[in-house]
């Protein structure tokens, strides 16, 4: 008869349930795997074992695979608004002398292309400005 091997158990970090920690490894690995194979291609048990959960904790915290999905544009969108709001990076200008910030609310992070005509005529203005003072 074969020699048995003692199981293996989990370590002691992994026993412990957390569901904030299982949530966002769900949603880690739902990023991941509808970024490769698209919202279609996607598979629950991709995601859960990408995440390494039994799949029916995506039904059990998110209701399936379209909660999941519409868990990470919610979290998508929110990140984005956090991201144009004018305090968000207005706080840098209030650092520096002469500072000032322009949103171009058509624009992104790359406004210089994407919204020229806001972002040219706020660069104009202020250096009209600093030539003044």
């Amino acid at each position: 008869m074969p020699a048995s091997h003692p199981r293996r158990a989990p370590a002691d970090t992994d026993r412990i349930r957390n569901p904030e920690r299982t949530k966002q490894r769900l949603l880690e690995a739902a990023f991941d795997e509808f970024a490769e194979r698209g919202y279609a291609g996607a598979r629950v048990s991709s995601i859960a074992e990408r995440a390494g959960v039994n799949k029916q904790l995506i039904s059990y915290y998110f209701g399936g695979k379209e909660g999941l999905h519409r868990e990470l544009l919610r979290r998508w969108a929110a990140t984005e608004q956090q991201l144009r709001a004018p305090h968000a990076s207005c706080g840098m200008a209030k650092k520096l002398p002469h500072g000032q910030f322009l949103l171009c609310p058509k624009g992104s992070h790359m406004a210089m292309y994407d919204d020229q005509q806001t972002y040219f005529a706020g660069l104009i203005g202020f250096l009209r400005k600093v030539e003044a003072e």
